[in-house]
């Protein structure tokens, strides 16, 4: 035997592997574990964004209630009713001056964690 394949043997020995039984890996951190974890976002439109991207720029109201007028980085605007689908999310309600959000939250330490996040149509008040 040489001694490379004698020390690649001794590595494979003392290195062994981790068999994390549905626990988190304690050898991963935080940031690596939520960039995989990142939701991916099939389809067009509300349904590819996340509800971090969009801003509230408008309500309209009309005969079926009331609409948002949403609008993401990319100067793209969206018409959402109460109850759209987004791609971390849902339209919970649409206020006289406001849209609220369920957000689902991708937190490693609290799986399937929702909160309502609240977009205000004039946000410095």
């Amino acid at each position: 035997m040489t001694t490379l394949s004698l020390l690649l043997g001794l590595l494979l020995q003392v290195t062994g592997s981790y068999d994390p039984a549905g626990r988190r890996d304690p050898f991963v951190s935080y940031a690596t574990l939520a960039a995989t974890e990142k939701a991916s976002c099939p389809g067009t439109g509300l349904a590819a964004r996340l509800v971090q991207e969009l801003s509230l720029t408008g309500i309209v109201r009309d005969r079926a209630g009331r609409r948002a007028l949403l609008a993401t980085a990319d100067r793209q605007t969206l018409f959402a009713r109460e109850g759209a689908r987004l791609c971390d999310g849902r339209v919970l309600r649409i206020e006289a001056d406001a849209v609220v959000f369920e957000q689902r939250l991708a937190d490693p330490l609290a799986p399937g964690r929702q909160v309502e996040v609240r977009r205000g149509l004039y946000p410095e008040r």
